[in-house]
């Protein structure tokens, strides 16, 4: 199939000449299903008319072109253009991939790294994480980064005894870190610990159980009132939100997961297009620990998620509901790309709250609940709490039952001495 999207006769004829010219369709085909319009593809092409005509100027045959010599074009491209500006960088890329597919070019052989005592232990721990703890990926990251920091201030590149670690040790080492980071870092870092430290003695790598010498931080997470939407903001919010283009109807449905059924960040980007049954009007929610929840799926939100596979989501072949509205079309890789989604939304929509991300969201639907009277068990339950003490913050934006507790103001007569 010969893809008729290049500038003139002349262009095409430039193109197809040469070593590379029977591999364009190719690519051109791979940019398409990428979700890359034809006008940005036709001005890409150019990288690959000037490669094939730089193997010429050199006398480089396909078969001989390696990653040296691919580095040298790059290099003698990027003194002509912006390579990164006008796409030619990720173009190029591709083009590779294709050739090495068809093994007109060697393939890259890849780094041998010497895998140390400590990226071994990481990786038995890691393992640990997934399929005895269930962590999810997101969090992974964490727990493998406070522990890989400890061991390395501990051990540097010294040989690795863990059974020589004590409380001195940790104490020290907690002191440094909890002295320079919030509250929030220390909290996590010492959970991160006290997990890595369980999973040692668990598989018999230590004799002591280290997680004890871990303390505990302060619980401060009471101490402040969650931040939320008023209904009227809320309104706002939804009512500039609206519209008709597929990034708008994608943004749409998304607050309404948020909003309506309190997803998390990361369940918008977990949630999969096997997670609706739309036959029996239900919505797999997949939380943390690898829990799996059916909620019923509101009309509103039902119509909202119809909308955007009609009418919003580009061509893929990835089974993630939502997909980035831009070229390469790929699923949304962290909860970030979800907050910064909000955070648009709300700024656009002429709102300016202390937090802007998605949790935000999720406090709001728990305050609403509030106000048409839901217990804090129910709505723990909305939420998918795990634990009563963690719904127990929204008691303090619960003003109508709080009055009914506070003390009333001593009459000034009982004041006087």
């Amino acid at each position: 199939m010969t893809h008729q999207i290049y500038l003139s006769k002349n262009y095409e004829q430039k193109v197809r000449e040469g070593l590379l010219g029977v591999y364009l369709d190719e690519l051109t085909s791979f940019l398409l299903q990428k979700g890359y319009p034809k006008r940005y593809i036709r001005p890409r092409l150019a990288v690959i008319v000037e490669l094939n005509d730089w193997l010429i100027q050199k006398n480089i045959r396909l078969r001989n072109l390696s990653e040296l010599q691919i580095k040298n074009f790059i290099q003698h491209r990027s003194k002509q253009t912006a390579m990164a500006d006008r796409g030619e960088i990720i173009t190029l890329d591709f083009f590779l991939t294709i050739l090495r597919s068809h093994k007109c070019i060697p393939l890259l052989k890849p780094e041998k790294k010497t895998e140390s005592e400590i990226d071994k232990l990481m990786n038995e721990y890691k393992q640990y994480l997934i399929e005895e703890r269930g962590l999810s990926h997101a969090s992974l990251h964490n727990f493998l980064y406070y522990n890989r920091y400890f061991l390395s201030n501990l051990f540097g590149s010294k040989y690795i005894n863990l059974n020589r670690i004590c409380v001195q040790d940790i104490t020290k080492f907690m002191r440094e870190y909890t002295h320079e980071h919030s509250h929030a870092v220390n909290s996590m870092m010492m959970t991160c610990l006290r997990s890595f430290f369980r999973f040692l003695l668990i598989h018999g790598k230590v004799l002591k159980d280290l997680s004890k010498c871990v303390l505990a931080v302060p619980n401060r997470k009471h101490n402040r009132i969650p931040q939320y939407l008023s209904a009227k903001e809320l309104s706002q919010l939804l009512e500039y939100s609206k519209g008709e283009t597929p990034l708008k109807i994608r943004n749409y449905a998304i607050l309404l997961l948020l909003v309506l059924l309190g997803f998390r960040a990361i369940e918008v980007v977990r949630l999969s297009l096997d997670d609706i049954d739309w036959k029996y009007g239900e919505i797999i929610i997949r939380g943390k620990g690898a829990r799996q929840t059916r909620f019923p799926l509101p009309v509103d939100m039902g119509k909202a998620l119809v909308s955007y596979l009609k009418n919003g989501r580009p061509s893929c072949s990835t089974r993630r509901f939502f997909v980035s509205s831009k070229a390469p079309v790929q699923p949304f890789k962290n909860q970030t790309a979800i907050s910064s989604i909000v955070s648009r939304c709300i700024t656009r929509a002429g709102l300016n709250p202390p937090k802007k991300g998605a949790h935000l969201l999720r406090h709001t639907l728990a305050t609403e609940y509030l106000r048409k009277g839901a217990t804090l068990a129910e709505i723990g339950e909305i939420l998918r709490h795990k634990h009563i003490d963690t719904t127990a913050i929204y008691a303090k934006v619960d003003f109508t039952r709080l009055h009914t507790i506070a003390q009333p103001w001593p009459d000034s007569s009982i004041m006087e001495v």
